[in-house]
């Protein structure tokens, strides 16, 4: 406090000032015209991006190019927006500041979802690729019923408002007012326009193309703020080093025993991996990316790499606030870094701010841009995401399903549009409420799509896997499940500070119903709502039905299998083809004499003689004729290789694995 009070003017851990207002030096934000200049820059490559995309479409009259991009999107444009749509100013500020307050076990929920990605790339990915939907509750109709899809699509709007973009526009107020001193009422609704204006002019595109542009500059940003971190405790020794001097032992610890009130290794192995399903494999916001793919290929690749970046985001996020709380204890044990005593990192409300301080207090100049403008892309790509699935969901699911299903094409894109503006006008309005919590939001918003999702992940898999399951079990398991979830939700609100009294150091207080942590809920919740589930649908014929389907398509196999014995088999039609009798086809398929542009109309058109389609020939599409010859040849002996795309799987699962060995 001594150190405090001489540096900071009497602002630390025992003052009337708060944790998170801005009295004092220690508080004071300083940047010069180099971070100006970088900050400055990236929103210039940001904007550029978005405008041209923007004006590119603005008179696009096609719902796939508006919603889907023209499911033509390259596997490094998915890749960068999955991974950018993930990571938000909550991750930087929430996600750190959990890091502060216990340590590394908040990094399994980057690293377990790593394995829920290979889920969406190898199972589920494929599934919605081939029935080509344009959201996830199309899906919920195809395989169950229309009011199924209306649960879903309501629940996922509901979220959105409240639980993502509530979340981030918390982080992003903290961070406006840690780093900048700005009222998060003049700064956020600013913010709040321009992303939604890019994304209800561009659609899809020009929210992945800008995901692209600021997953650069948050990733290398945020790989630079690290390396300089780990410089200043000296290396990753130094920081575990000082862990162990100030009784902070457990923090590099992941699973942690099963009454830990926060981290037990089994709310995170399989609590947050029922939840982690939901957000990965279902949830329209990251799904939307794979379905705008131009392919399975590029779809696996693209999932390949949000997956290895995945690998890197807690040495970008969670280690630097673990660094901020090392710093932290230096300062109030004596050991230097006196401009930290005023932090209060100690507490979890304060943790919060842990990495927008080490911005602030420890990074030198250049590098404070470089994480402002890192923060500030995270921030937007968050936004834009949630806003261009939202508008998606309400548009599809909503408004062309049940309010006007005879829509043209272009008043479909006036409404996604009009949507979209208005998500934006409810995020705003929704700032009263965000200020009102004084940073309980953050952790309300992260537990509240856990006692919602369970519900969903247990009907979609079941559904998924079992053709028993029939519309309404499914229905009913939906609304049980959500009926629990908000309940308990309910409950633990209500019983929180006084779970907070009756607990000991990490261990759960009582009752211990009303202090359940909501992993382990969720893991209950799940039980219940498969048992209701299978048994509705039992109860109901379900598993008649479904075994009758059965009988029909075992049928309908022989019957297929009888009609292609009496049909010519492959060799024999080739040998009919042949000019001589077991001689191979050597004339050209197309027809190349003459004008070459002409051969080349052909291959464009399809116009193929009989022989071609007899023969079992694919025509080349567009694409693969306007491809350069190395494009061609990287995209079959590489993209389009499944055992190289395997390969890469197993070796993400087997790297997630050894890092779970490493800091069990």
């Amino acid at each position: 406090r001594e150190f405090h009070r001489e540096v900071c003017g009497g602002v630390g851990p025992g003052s009337s000032s708060s944790a998170v207002g801005l009295k004092g030096c220690c508080r004071a934000m300083k940047l010069n015209a180099l971070d100006f200049v970088i900050i400055g820059l990236s929103f210039v490559a940001l904007f550029a991006v978005a405008i041209w995309t923007t004006w590119k479409r603005r008179k696009t009259e096609d719902t796939a190019e508006y919603f889907l991009s023209g499911r033509g999107m390259m596997w490094w444009a998915i890749g960068s927006s999955l991974f950018a749509s993930n990571i938000g100013t909550e991750h930087f500020v929430g996600q750190a500041g959990s890091a502060a307050a216990a340590g590394l076990a908040v990094a399994w929920y980057e690293w377990g979802a790593i394995w829920l990605l290979l889920l969406l790339g190898w199972v589920f990915g494929p599934e919605y690729l081939a029935r080509k939907l344009t959201t996830i509750p199309e899906w919920f109709e195809y395989r169950f019923n229309k009011w199924c899809r209306l649960v879903l699509a309501v629940v996922c709007m509901g979220a959105y408002i409240i639980s993502k973009i509530a979340a981030t526009l918390y982080a992003a107020g903290v961070m406006f007012e840690v780093v900048f001193n700005w009222n998060s009422w003049y700064s956020i609704p600013v913010i709040l326009v321009i992303t939604g204006a890019y994304t209800m002019g561009g659609g899809l595109s020009a929210v992945m193309y800008t995901d692209t542009i600021q997953m650069f500059i948050f990733f290398f940003g945020g790989l630079a703020g690290s390396i300089t971190a780990f410089s200043i405790v000296g290396g990753y020794g130094g920081m575990t080093g000082a862990l162990e001097d100030y009784g902070l032992n457990d923090f590099m610890i992941i699973l942690r025993p099963v009454d830990d009130k926060q981290y037990a290794w089994t709310g995170l192995l399989i609590g947050a991996t029922i939840n982690s399903v939901w957000y990965w494999c279902i949830d329209q916001e990251m799904v939307q990316r794979v379905l705008s793919s131009r392919s399975v290929s590029h779809a696996k690749w693209g999932i390949l790499m949000a997956g290895c970046l995945k690998l890197f985001s807690p040495f970008v996020i969670v280690f630097p606030g673990i660094i901020a709380r090392v710093l932290y204890e230096k300062c109030i044990h004596g050991d230097g870094f006196p401009e930290w005593c005023g932090t209060d990192l100690g507490s979890d409300q304060g943790a919060n701010n842990a990495y927008p301080y080490l911005i602030n207090l420890s990074f030198p100049m250049g590098v404070r841009g470089v994480m402002v403008a890192s923060m500030l892309a995270a921030m937007t790509s968050s936004l834009s995401s949630v806003f261009n699935s939202a508008c998606t969901v309400f548009t599809v699911d909503i408004y062309l399903r049940f309010i006007h299903p005879e829509a043209s094409d272009k008043r479909v894109i006036l409404v996604g549009r009009l949507s979209t503006a208005v998500v934006t006008g409810l995020a705003i309005a929704w700032l009263p409420v965000i200020q009102g919590q004084k940073g309980q939001l953050y952790l309300i918003t992260q537990a509240a799509m856990t006692h919602l999702s369970p519900s969903l992940c247990v009907v979609f898999v079941l559904g998924f896997f079992f053709k028993q399951i029939n519309a309404l079990g499914a229905l009913i398991g939906l609304s049980v499940g959500t009926v629990m979830g908000v309940t308990q939700l309910i409950l633990s609100l209500v019983w929180h500070q006084h779970c907070e009294d009756t607990s000991h150091g990490t261990k759960i207080g009582t009752p211990w119903w009303q202090c359940l942590h909501f992993n382990h809920f969720a893991i209950f919740l799940s039980f219940v709502v498969t048992v209701v589930t299978v048994g509705v649908s039992a109860a109901t014929g379900g598993f008649s039905a479904a075994a009758d389907e059965k009988k029909r398509e075992a049928r309908q196999k022989e019957i297929d299998q009888c009609e292609e014995l009496s049909s010519p088999s492959e060799a024999q039609k080739e040998e009919i083809l042949s000019p001589t009798k077991g001689e191979a086809l050597s004339t050209p398929l197309l027809d190349t004499e003459g004008d070459p542009e002409d051969a080349n109309e052909q291959k464009l058109t399809g116009e193929y003689d009989n022989t071609v389609e007899l023969a079992g020939t694919q025509p080349p599409t567009r694409e693969a004729n306007t491809q350069s010859p190395l494009l061609a040849t990287i995209d079959q002996k590489c993209f389009s290789n499944v055992w190289v795309q395997h390969a890469g799987a197993a070796t993400l699962f087997f790297l997630v694995g050894i890092i779970l060995i490493v800091w069990k």
